[in-house]
């Protein structure tokens, strides 16, 4: 869904779908566990939890649950780019302040024009950089399991155990409030939903 500058991706029946966060999440988590993938600095990438997108910049938006590292992080995915930039604190700061806001300009965050070659002798991988960062962009809801002779991507298989859980929470405090209800949905609905109080039961 778009909200101001960025594209917030959430949760779908599909995870295949491209508006979905645990696709984006897990196709990046896979490069960056990548042998070939090798940054220029230190930050854990493969923490991130990727929930959007900048619509002008085409850079990342994702949440670090790293202890030493809260909050949300901007982002280039390519391995000889920057390291992420803090941009908010919480969800509700990324809205006001990020998608809203003029937090990316103020902090003159842009996606770089990176020289091919450089330190991780990746010259084939920059080569795709164009296509790589919105490459799960093009795998689309509709493209179930086809021979691929249009020339569309077939949207990649996931080994279920490395999906981020259905019901995935990771903002603080803002989530809390829908918790009870997702909880009882994913359940089968069965008993307790009322109630005002964050439900002890």
């Amino acid at each position: 869904a778009a909200l101001g500058r960025a594209r917030v991706f959430g949760l779908t029946p599909r995870v295949n779908h491209t508006g979905d966060l645990r696709l984006h999440t897990l196709s990046l988590r896979y490069r960056f566990t990548s042998a070939e993938y090798r940054v220029q600095h230190n930050f854990p990438m493969h923490t991130l939890v990727v929930f959007g997108k900048d619509r002008e910049q085409d850079l990342w938006f994702g949440w670090s649950g790293d202890a030493a590292r809260t909050g949300v992080f901007c982002f280039d995915e390519r391995a000889d780019a920057p390291p992420p930039v803090r941009v908010a604190d919480s969800f509700e700061r990324f809205v006001a302040d990020v998608a809203l806001g003029d937090t990316m300009l103020r902090l003159k965050l842009r996606r770089a024009r990176l020289r091919g070659g450089g330190g991780g002798g990746d010259d084939e991988d920059d080569d795709d950089d164009s296509e790589s960062s919105d490459s799960v962009e093009q795998w689309t809801s509709d493209e179930e399991d086809g021979d691929g002779d249009d020339g569309r991507r077939k949207a990649p298989q996931f080994d279920a155990e490395l999906l981020p859980p259905m019901i995935l929470r990771p903002f603080p405090g803002g989530a809390a409030r829908a918790a009870p209800a997702t909880r009882a949905a994913a359940r089968g609905g069965g008993g307790g939903g009322g109630g005002g109080g964050s439900g002890s039961g």
